[in-house]
């Protein structure tokens, strides 16, 4: 083996020749405490020039190794190069040869005791320096070489029975310390590529955790805030108008047929429309304002110290104007229309909801009338709260009639194919015909104080659907029921849970509680991080969903105590146009790995997500690739009859749908 290719040498790394250079004042020190004790055993022996030489000779060296030290930066790192190799074992050679003409002058030439104290003091050196020498594996095998042989060999010349012992035990010695050496080499090298490589994953968890919190507060298609950070800056200037008693103007954004851009040209075109907007949209605003991105084709924007609804209308027209102009897109032009619905404090509201809501209103309005216009909130659009108490009334009709019904769509593991549970959402049959989706009937249920009510139909059906499963016999996994925040929040309300999964003998470690930042975040929650202890200690499992659209996604992963994490749909609807998308998906479940925490993928479609999210490793995946979500019957009758799927590009199954049916008409998910 060449010397340069020797494991011990090739190997020798920054942190090896650092260290050996920050040890220069101890091996100085000792090197002038042996110089005197070595001149005091010659005294009498050696001539006054000879004595004289042999000291100035060691304290020239250690000096100048001193200073060398002192002034040479000791806190730089020093490059490993051969030249540096080559450096550091040329010196340890010079540090050795006063030592050898000792050795071969005067040993041998010298009272018994005195030379005791020789070999002493050589063997205590050959030990502290070999071993310190280590570090760089060849300096160390030369200096204990040079500063051993001479005894062997000037022991051999001597010939004498006492010689000959001296000889003999150097050998032994030098063996004994050259497996030291070896020993000690290794392991400095093998502690030091163990801390490279924690340092390497402490980087890449950092790089992870930056990309993640940058993306908890920007959109990263667009880098304007997200509709996390907008919902606070709303906040804060209602609550700066409030005090000054200025005014403030909130205008919701929203691209005409963007849909057909997408499905006509593209994502990737646009996602080319969507940037050159956002860049428009910043381009417009003041200092003072603030934009950003609050969905996938709607934008929002706060502006500041409007005196009156004609401010706000001319700023308006200068958003449309700066949008409404074509954009270069593959080779063809495409225009933007932008519709925008308008509310302003303290005319049309007096609070942040409110006013969101009313922006809302006539946004709709605005785009139901003819789109690529504005709309400011006005009195007849409150005949949209009335319809909000009609649906109030019927909500509450249907808790008591039953119309409310729980679908179960399968989780499955990337890997394998087989089901590893289901998820639990809810519809609503309306007795008009009609299936009420979640998302139409959620915000009044939230405004109106019926989520609880809901969420506890939801508990109790699926504990009830768990036991029919038990007494059949069936295993349908783990089950994930949505926990609302105010249903979490109820100390009590979950401790019954718990109860009652207990009292019908039910299996804690079959559920999942899925909960949002909303039930971590905001008032009212200081106390959830011991609730979930409490929990998960009973057996149940958390899951945190919508991971990566808000706040609460990272920073509390490490704090609470979570099982699961699901990426949500937004994440994986892009994932194979946007490579953005696919850097944050693969840092979530590269992180999430790291802390023992499981992945789910939610609204797989197609087959080509399916191997992405393969390949980075993600655990579980929930979607219309798979399954769709299914009554219990037909929840019942995959159970039995497929517990997994085998091809995914062969799915035959009746309950199995293509992953090209529209959005639109599939049913949403449910907080329970």
């Amino acid at each position: 083996m060449k010397f340069w290719e020797h494991p011990l040498v090739k190997n020798i790394g920054p942190e090896q020749i650092n260290s050996l250079f920050a040890t220069t004042p101890v091996t100085a020190t000792g090197r002038y405490i042996n110089t005197i004790i070595i001149a005091y055993c010659l005294y009498g022996i050696a001539t006054t020039a000879e004595m004289m030489a042999w000291i100035g000779i060691n304290f020239l060296g250690a000096s100048y190794a001193l200073y060398r030290w002192k002034y040479g930066n000791s806190n730089r790192t020093r490059p490993v190069t051969k030249q540096a190799i080559k450096q550091i074992i040329f010196l340890s050679v010079y540090f050795t040869i006063p030592w050898i003409f000792l050795t071969l002058l005067y040993l041998g030439n010298s009272a018994n005791q005195y030379e005791a104290i020789i070999l002493l003091t050589m063997a205590a050196m050959a030990a502290v320096g070999s071993i310190q020498l280590s570090r760089v594996y060849p300096a160390a095998i030369a200096y204990l070489a040079l500063l051993t042989l001479p005894v062997i060999l000037k022991g051999l010349y001597l010939s004498t029975e006492y010689s000959l012992l001296i000889a003999i035990s150097t050998a032994v010695y030098i063996s004994f310390l050259f497996m030291v050496i070896r020993q000690t080499s290794a392991l400095s090298i093998k502690h030091s590529q163990t801390i490279k490589a924690y340092e390497q994953q402490i980087n890449e968890l950092d790089h992870a955790k930056a990309d993640m919190q940058k993306y908890a507060m920007e959109d990263p298609l667009t880098e304007l805030p997200n509709r996390r950070e907008f919902q606070t800056r709303l906040e804060e200037a209602v609550s700066e108008a409030q005090r000054q008693g200025s005014s403030v103007s909130l205008l919701i954004c929203d691209l005409d047929h963007f849909k057909n851009i997408n499905d006509i040209s593209g994502h990737a075109a646009g996602d080319t429309v969507l940037v050159e907007v956002a860049k428009r949209l910043k381009s417009v605003v003041r200092d003072y304002d603030f934009v950003a991105r609050i969905g996938g084709d709607e934008f929002a924007i706060i502006a500041k110290h409007h005196k009156s609804p004609k401010d706000t209308a001319d700023f308006t027209n200068r958003v449309l104007k700066a949008v409404n102009h074509s954009i270069r897109v593959n080779g063809s032009n495409v225009c933007p229309g932008i519709s925008v619905g308008i509310s302003m404090l303290p005319f049309d509201a007096l609070d942040t909801p409110t006013l969101l809501s009313h922006a809302d209103l006539a946004l709709q309005r605005g785009k139901a009338a003819g789109r690529g216009q504005y709309n400011f909130f006005d009195q007849q659009m409150k005949s949209q709260l009335s319809s909000d108490q009609a649906m109030e009334n019927d909500l509450r009709l249907a808790l008591v009639e039953s119309e409310f019904e729980l679908l179960y769509q399968p989780k499955v593991s990337i890997r394998t194919g087989q089901i590893e549970g289901f998820e639990a959402l809810i519809r609503w049959n309306h007795p008009d015909g009609k299936t009420v989706s979640p998302g139409q009937f959620f915000p009044v249920a939230e405004d109106r104080g019926l989520m609880p009510y809901i969420a506890d139909f939801v508990i109790e059906q699926v504990f009830q659907d768990m036991q029919t499963w038990k007494n059949l016999g069936i295993d349908p996994g783990r089950i994930a029921v949505n926990i609302h925040p105010t249903q979490i929040k109820d100390k009590n309300r979950m401790k019954r849970i718990v109860r009652d999964i207990e009292r019908k003998g039910l299996d804690p470690s079959k559920f999942y509680l899925e909960i949002t930042e909303g039930c971590i975040i905001g008032r009212g929650t200081e106390d959830i991080p011991e609730l979930l202890t409490y929990l998960r200690n009973k057996g149940l499992r958390i899951s945190l969903d919508d991971f990566g659209t808000g706040f609460a996604s990272l920073s509390h992963l490490k704090d609470l105590p979570v099982d699961e994490l699901k990426i949500d749909r937004s994440f994986i609807n892009d994932l194979l146009s946007d490579a953005s998308n696919r850097a944050i998906v693969h840092a979530m479940v590269k992180l999430a790995s790291s802390l023992g925490i499981t992945t789910v993928a939610e609204g797989i479609e197609d087959q080509e997500q399916h191997t992405v999210l393969l390949a980075m490793g993600c655990t579980t995946g929930q979607g219309y690739l798979y399954n769709r979500p299914l009554s219990m019957e037909k929840a019942t009758r995959l159970i039995q009859n497929a517990q997994h799927v085998r091809n995914i590009k062969e799915i035959k199954h009746e309950n199995v749908i293509s992953p090209k049916i529209a959005p639109e008409n599939r049913t949403s998910k449910i907080t329970a």
